[in-house]
């Protein structure tokens, strides 16, 4: 969502370079000012209810975006390329950037943080350093591949990428579920 946020407002009908990049500015505040109390309350809340509740929170979001998307949109031109994008229906256009913004900030307060944390935590010490250099790797991977296959998407299946990447985060809750042991209070031996 990060990564094309501006596609998607452009595709949600939100049109004006500058009302774009305001709107844009705004995820961007909203991500680093919500990932503050999550880095001071870490230890608190607790890493597997942050897993838990972060992609739960964040697979509805990208639903409801999908969803919107599907019922309001129709294929169009944006910059003259060839675009999902809803035209004439503002509230179905307020609605997505606000769904957007609600994406942002549950990844900020809970998957953000706890995705550079946890991996440090659950490797024993005779492994750890290879183990949070791989999972470093695979992250900086996927985000590689991420543009990609986003891009692919939203070119074919426009608003079906959202309830695409909606479920990844569904079947990401079911696995953190049920694999992920809590570490919150743990030493690190």
């Amino acid at each position: 969502m990060m990564y094309y946020i501006i596609y998607v407002f452009q595709g949600a009908g939100l049109t004006g370079r500058r009302g774009n990049l305001i709107a844009d500015s705004v995820q961007y505040v909203l991500n680093v000012l919500l990932t503050i109390p999550a880095i001071i309350y870490i230890d608190k809340w607790g890493r597997r209810p942050m897993l838990l509740i972060g992609t739960a929170l964040m697979s509805f979001w990208l639903m409801l975006v999908g969803g919107l998307q599907g019922r309001f949109g129709e294929w169009g031109e944006v910059s003259g390329s060839r675009t999902w994008v809803i035209t004439g229906h503002e509230s179905a256009t307020h609605a997505i950037i606000v769904c957007s913004y609600l994406f942002v900030c549950s990844f900020a307060i809970t998957m953000g943080p706890v995705s550079w944390t946890y991996p440090a935590e659950i490797f024993p010490m005779r492994v750890r350093a290879k183990a949070v250099s791989f999972s470093t790797a695979s992250c900086g991977g996927l985000n590689l591949a991420l543009p990609w296959g986003v891009t692919q998407g939203l070119r074919s299946i426009a608003y079906e990428t959202a309830v695409v990447l909606g479920t990844v985060r569904y079947g990401a809750f079911i696995h953190i579920l049920f694999c992920f042991p809590e570490t919150k209070g743990r030493t690190l031996e």
